[in-house]
């Protein structure tokens, strides 16, 4: 579980860290992680200049020291189409020791994606929509896959050849300076769609309260 600002010398904290080697591998969907977290099978495009303290979420864990913030990038074969998109996940934790990747649904829709979580299997009439992430910009709908109890999309670190035939990117994290994780304006934006009984505020009346 990640849980803090991305600041230099700040502290994050994360459940665990898987260990291995794969070029193939899944970015899964987490919503206790505040900034994402990349392994061994992403490709670092940028180093932000910023470096956190990684800790457990546990004492008794330990911490990992300087981990670097970064702007990565992996790739996603699409099965039914044969196309590749280059994902970027910016301000990212880079963890050298991980397989998978980690990002929040949360972060994905601050960058205007649709994302589904419910699997087609729990929806009562499940249809295109349930259990994927959309890019409306590019009418793009990758389908998540399910492993457990786990949500995932499986996705590759990128080859020379990805690099030089530059293909279409598409970012999962808002291209940012920084990722302020503890920014309360979300919680308050959020009650002020309810009134004091427990109602939706009607669309009119909201934007009349930002007027």
């Amino acid at each position: 579980m990640i849980d803090s600002v991305m600041h230099p010398k700040s502290t994050q904290t994360i459940s665990s860290a898987v260990l291995g080697t794969n070029s193939w591998s899944r970015t899964k969907l987490d919503s206790h992680v505040d900034p994402p977290v990349v392994g061994m099978n992403a490709r670092i495009v940028k180093y932000m200049n910023r470096e956190v303290t990684v800790s457990g979420f546990s004492d008794t864990l330990g911490s990992i020291s300087k981990v670097p913030v970064v702007q990565a990038a992996v790739i996603y074969d699409c099965e039914h189409s044969g196309k590749s998109y280059d994902l970027y996940i910016n301000n990212a934790l880079f963890i050298k020791s991980m397989i998978y990747n980690l990002i929040s649904p949360f972060l994905m829709r601050l960058n205007g994606l649709d994302v589904n979580e419910c699997p087609k299997i729990m929806a009562k009439h499940p249809d295109e929509s349930h259990y994927s992430i959309h890019f409306p910009d590019v009418e793009l709908r990758i389908p998540l896959q399910l492993d457990k109890t786990t949500s995932y999309i499986q996705t590759r670190m990128p080859m020379d050849e990805d690099i030089s035939n530059q293909m279409e990117r598409l970012d999962l994290a808002p291209d940012a300076e920084e990722w302020n994780s503890h920014d309360n304006s979300y919680g308050d934006q959020e009650r002020a769609m309810m009134d004091f009984h427990g109602n939706d505020v009607p669309k009119k009346k909201k934007a009349d309260d930002f007027l």
